[in-house]
C-alpha cells in the first residue's frame, strides 16, 4: 500500500510550477546538458528549491517530460468527447504537432533502446 500523497504548499506548488515552466524553456531551447544553476534562476528560486522538488536533475527531466505528456492527453481526452470526431481529430494533430515543434529536444532525444519491443516502428540512427 502506497502512502497518500501530501498537498503542496501554495509557494511550494508555485515554485514547482516555475521550475518545471523554465526547466521546459530551457530544455527546449538549450537542450539537457543545461545547469541546474541556470534553470533555478530562471524560475526564480534557489538552487536548494530544485534538490528540494527533484533530488537529481534526471528526475526533474523526467517531470518535465511528464508533463508535456500529460498536456498531450489531457487534449487528446478532450478531442474524444467532441461533438465533430474529424475537427477534433485535426485540432488535436495541430496542438500535438505545435508541442511537439516547441519542444523538439524533448522529442528528438526520446528513443527507445534498441532492444525495445515497445516501439518496433522507431529504429535508431
Amino acid at each position: 500500500m502506497t502512502a497518500p500523497v501530501k498537498a503542496l504548499r501554495a509557494d511550494a506548488a508555485r515554485n514547482r510550477d516555475a521550475l518545471l515552466t523554465a526547466a521546459r524553456h530551457r530544455f527546449a531551447r538549450d537542450g539537457f546538458d543545461v545547469p541546474v544553476e541556470e534553470i533555478a534562476q530562471q524560475a526564480g528560486v534557489a538552487v536548494g528549491t530544485v534538490y528540494r522538488h527533484f533530488p537529481t536533475k534526471d528526475a526533474l527531466v523526467d517531470a518535465v517530460i511528464e508533463r508535456a505528456f500529460t498536456e498531450l492527453a489531457d487534449e487528446a481526452e478532450a478531442a474524444l468527447s467532441a461533438a465533430d470526431p474529424g475537427a477534433a481529430f485535426f485540432a488535436f494533430v495541430r496542438v500535438a504537432g505545435a508541442v511537439m515543434a516547441r519542444d523538439l529536444v524533448f522529442f528528438s532525444t526520446m528513443r527507445p533502446p534498441p532492444s525495445s519491443t515497445l516501439f518496433p516502428f522507431a529504429t535508431s540512427r
